[in-house]
């Protein structure tokens, strides 16, 4: 937990779990929450009648995220291994300034919401890969992978969700030759 007269209070938390319930089998499961505050994030420049105004508002963000690993042995010739990591983000502007010179720290307050669309967003995202090897003969391999990447995003200003997937399964084969 940390606070700073500027940008407020925030915190990190970690919890890290090793399990292997059988020889052949071990699981590891990280989760992650970040909540970040910011001072001086940077929102927009706008350039309106040969003026230039920087933009800034105090923020909030909020991460939150798990990675899930499994390797599980079968036998020596044939295995799993998994990887999975949901991911979670929330941003949210809450005071906005504008900057008053370049190179200082010199705010005033800015009316950015009422002329502009809130940036304001949430952010899920979810990728894994999965790969089972498969040793078929003394130095020959067959792999089947699938990789996951799959995410949704809000915007505040539409108020809308939009969301998009890249999924791919791949097979390598290796054969050795002996000559």
């Amino acid at each position: 937990i940390g606070n700073a007269r500027l940008r407020g209070r925030g915190s990190f938390t970690k919890v890290i779990v090793y399990v292997k319930p059988i020889n052949p089998l071990s699981i590891n499961i990280i989760a992650e929450q970040d909540i970040s505050p910011n001072y001086m994030q940077y929102v927009d420049i706008i350039d309106e009648q040969n003026s230039i105004s920087r933009v800034y508002a105090n923020s909030k963000q909020i991460t939150k995220q798990v990675e899930l690993r499994l390797d599980w042995t079968f036998t020596p010739e044939l295995t799993l291994q998994c990887y999975l990591q949901p991911f979670y983000a929330d941003m949210r502007y809450l005071r906005f300034y504008e900057l008053m010179f370049p190179e200082t720290m010199n705010l005033k307050p800015f009316d950015y919401l009422s002329l502009y669309e809130n940036p304001d967003f949430k952010w899920e995202n979810t990728v894994g890969t999965f790969v089972l090897r498969w040793e078929y003969n003394p130095g020959s391999t067959l792999f089947l992978v699938y990789s996951l990447n799959e995410y949704n995003y809000f915007s505040a200003s539409d108020g809308l969700w939009s969301s998009g997937s890249s999924n791919t399964i791949v097979v390598k084969l290796n054969y050795w030759m002996k000559i």
